[in-house]
């Protein structure tokens, strides 16, 4: 019997429609002769809809979509749905999800609570990849190198905002780059070269997120990016890539314009792959790439962003579910997208059950004291 596969994408993000075209990517690309993929489609007002007989990309629009809840009875963690409440048993859940609550780990919490193997980096390694600036404390505590940075909340610049900004001045200086602290896709950033553009971007940054990042902007850079994941536990790491981008940031439109094309999402980007680098660099990127995964507690699969500049390499950011799963980057290693597909799922089963071989149940009778005292 196949094995039913919940493919979730979409989600209450910024992300939300890059994180379709990931979820039909993983629906055209999973293994149906082992697996029985079933479509979960979460709105940006976060509804839970299933469309069960979505069969290819071209009917995403026109086929029927049902509310769903999660559950779990004593077979297992569940999908209900449907006038009659039928449920479909979940082998483990595929999550295609970027930005927001579905990679920032609050899905990944409600998941752990009904028992479902999930394929993203578990909820407290979500939480902590999402945030940029815990993310920039926690490596700074193992010597990995990130750029220097300036983190304060919204509320602290609605109360002073001439304070927030006279400490990145002294901090941080011109040009600084500001950086939504949960966005991805480089939604929300900005370079600011003067004051009035800092005060402008600051604005504008606190209005789609409650905490802010403000880093020194790098010059003369390169960007590498590479993908880690495990394998019965052990890391592996992916080839290296170095994005090619059109102005000083890798914009969204550098990401995704794309989106129209066969591969479609972070696939479709321009790139040399792998990347045309030394074999000191290829090696320092391995090393650093392999410490960050364990550093912010990483499992199953990321992809992990460099920054180069002046012949020093900078942890730029964790992506614990990625743009089209990184899977370009693996199959530059001769890994099949189909192949990396069941690796994730068969991973997450693993992990789902060491999680639950670790519990244990210590009873008292202290609930009988209390109720009959």
């Amino acid at each position: 019997m196949k094995k039913n596969i919940l493919v979730a994408f979409g989600g209450v993000s910024s992300e939300h429609e890059v994180s379709i075209i990931t979820g039909l990517q993983i629906l055209e690309n999973i293994d149906k002769s082992i697996y029985n993929p079933i479509p979960l489609y979460i709105t940006k007002d976060g509804l839970l809809l299933l469309i069960p007989n979505l069969k290819n990309k071209k009917a995403f629009f026109t086929e029927k979509r049902i509310l769903c809840h999660f559950g779990k009875d004593n077979k297992g963690s569940f999908v209900q749905y449907g006038s009659f409440g039928k449920k479909e048993y979940i082998y483990s859940a595929y999550l295609a999800l970027h930005g927001g609550m579905g990679e920032g780990g609050q899905l990944q919490g409600m998941l752990e609570c009904f028992d479902f193997a999930y394929t993203s980096p578990d909820y407290e390694s979500s939480v902590v990849c999402m945030n940029k600036n815990i993310a920039k404390e926690i490596l700074a505590y193992y010597d990995i190198p990130t750029v220097k940075g300036f983190a304060f909340k919204d509320m602290d610049f609605e109360k002073d905002s001439e304070k927030v900004m006279e400490s990145i001045k002294n901090n941080i200086g011109f040009p600084a780059i500001i950086k939504p602290a949960h966005l991805g896709s480089t939604i929300g950033i900005n370079i600011a070269n003067n004051e009035s553009e800092l005060s402008k971007y600051l604005s504008a940054a606190v209005q789609i997120d409650k905490e802010i990042l403000v880093e020194e902007f790098l010059t003369d850079i390169k960007e590498f990016n590479i993908s880690a994941r495990t394998i019965n536990g052990e890391i592996q790491l992916s080839e290296i890539e170095e994005p090619i981008k059109k102005s000083n940031l890798l914009s969204f439109d550098d990401k995704y314009a794309n989106g129209a094309k066969k591969t479609g999402g972070m696939a479709s980007l321009d790139r040399n792959l792998p990347a045309n680098i030394s074999d000191a660099l290829r090696n320092e990127i391995y090393d650093l790439a392999i410490k960050t995964f364990k550093a912010l507690r990483c499992s199953k699969l990321v992809r992990i962003d460099f920054i180069y500049s002046k012949e020093k390499l900078y942890i730029c950011e964790v992506n614990q579910i990625p743009g089209s799963m990184a899977f370009y980057l693996w199959e530059a290693k001769g890994i099949m997208f189909q192949s990396q597909i069941t690796d994730l799922i068969e991973e997450s089963i693993l992990d789902r059950d060491r999680v639950q071989k670790k519990r244990f149940s210590y009873s008292t009778d202290i609930v009988e004291k209390f109720v009959s005292a």
